[in-house]
């Protein structure tokens, strides 16, 4: 019973006074964006309220063979010929008839329709168990391509709905781990928050979690997103693999912890870091995995900052570096500034064998930089 009000209750904040309108025979248009959930919505009212549906596509609906029928030959007791319209019956039996996409219909289908939604008949006859019906439309803002609805057909609706967008947790969970469905819906909502992002439809979020679970990796992820819209793909990549795996989550707000600890260093450029150059190497080597402590460092020392330089001051600093980040940082340079930095550490190393010792890292760093480069060149001639 609790089950059954509470999705009762979750319909009815989807379509407010919907049942009412049902209940007495009124006629609704639904407006949404595509991929809102209006056809399922609608099922599941009637499903509720223990109504029989009759959907309609009517972007590719035969107003002849689905709705008034074709003229079929027939002939009377007394002999004679004549041509009987012959329709599918199935439309008989409906409570509710739900014409999705009305505003992609041809102007046939359109007219077919009309007289449905009017009257509640088709060439005159009666639906015997109809008790009104409901239509879905994409906005007509030029987004979509659409057709103006007739003036005359969009009159014949009691009620106009607009449908928002409203991803469901418990839905997605029938076909996603309810921790994945979670994770979607905050990301969604995050991601909602910038009005100039692209639109993502709770349909298109479904199908990014089913992605997902099934190639758990981050390109397949990418690849589900719409494309030319701009999203933080690092983060939604994120919360779904730390949803599948929460140790990692407890590790990253480990981290998180620990980049709090560096407020105070400021990061914006190399000229500020060098003020507290001597902290930020004593933070950096206490708290490796303050990932974005480490980025932020990298990121200073990008620009205006020779290679001697980074060898002759920031030598500390760079060995307790995360060394991914290290690598990162160094791969960024160009050739010679990479060739000045290795010179300048092969000085080092020859003049100050306790110095040596204790930068092993920036010395693995800069040995793979350089058998990369040696085997990115031409061969010798």
């Amino acid at each position: 019973m609790a089950t059954t009000k509470a999705k009762s209750k979750k319909v009815a904040s989807l379509l407010p006074n919907a049942k009412t309108y049902i209940e007495n025979g009124q006629n609704i248009l639904l407006i949404g964006q595509h991929g809102t959930g209006k056809t399922e919505t609608i099922r599941a009212l009637a499903a509720e309220l223990g109504l029989k549906v009759k959907s309609y596509s009517c972007s590719t609906l035969d107003p002849y063979t689905e709705l008034c029928g074709v003229p079929v030959p027939r002939t009377d007791d007394q002999g004679r010929e004549y041509l009987k319209l012959v329709r599918p019956i199935d439309i008989d039996e409906a409570d509710i008839v739900f014409f999705d996409e009305l505003n992609r219909a041809r102007p046939e289908v359109q007219d077919a329709v009309l007289e449905i939604i009017n009257e509640g008949t088709i060439n005159g006859e009666l639906l015997p168990k109809l008790k009104c019906c409901i239509a879905a439309i994409n906005p007509p803002n030029g987004e979509y391509k659409v057709d103006e609805l007739d003036p005359a057909l969009m009159d014949r609706f009691d009620a106009y709905i607009e449908f928002t967008p409203r991803p469901s947790v418990a839905y997605m969970s029938q076909r996603v781990p309810k921790e994945v469905a979670q994770a979607l819906k905050a990301w969604w909502d995050d991601h909602r928050k910038n009005k100039r992002d692209h639109y993502i439809s709770p349909r298109r979020l479904m199908k990014i979690g089913e992605i997902f679970v099934t190639h758990k990796n981050k390109r397949a992820v990418l690849q589900a997103l719409p494309p030319g819209g701009k999203y933080d793909s690092n983060k939604l990549y994120m919360m779904l693999d730390e949803a599948l795996h929460p140790e990692k989550k407890a590790k990253r707000d480990k981290a998180s912890i620990g980049d709090a600890a560096a407020q105070g260093i400021d990061f914006s450029s190399n000229k500020t870091l060098a003020k507290d150059k001597d902290k930020l190497a004593t933070f950096l080597k206490g708290n490796p995995q303050a990932l974005e402590s480490h980025r932020k460092t990298a990121e200073a020392l990008k620009t205006n900052v020779s290679g001697d330089k980074l060898i002759e001051e920031w030598d500390e600093v760079l060995e307790y570096i995360q060394k991914s980040v290290l690598e990162t940082l160094i791969d960024s340079f160009t050739q010679p500034k990479q060739s000045q930095m290795r010179l300048s550490f092969a000085d080092k190393l020859e003049n100050d064998a306790k110095w040596a010792r204790s930068r092993k890292n920036l010395y693995d760093v800069l040995s793979a930089t350089a058998k990369n480069a040696l085997s990115q060149m031409p061969p010798m001639p």
